[in-house]
């Protein structure tokens, strides 16, 4: 499990192959859940056998957002 972390909020993330899931993400931020859905996705389609790790130190280091490992 993940949570993705900014400021003072966050929200839990589920990603697996095909779907991107964000739970309880604050409901005024909507266009930020849609940025965030769309960078995980062409991280994950632009790179050939992308690990958990090297999906999260990319999305880490090319957003504003943190994606921080709990489980």
């Amino acid at each position: 499990m993940y949570l993705l972390v900014q400021s003072d909020r966050f929200c839990e993330l589920n990603i697996s192959k095909d779907i991107i899931n964000l739970f309880d993400f604050s409901k005024p931020y909507v266009e930020e859940e849609i940025e965030v859905i769309n960078e995980l996705t062409e991280i994950i389609e632009g790179q050939d056998n992308v690990t958990e790790d090297k999906l999260v130190k990319h999305f880490n280091e090319q957003t504003n957002f943190d994606i921080i490992k709990i489980s």
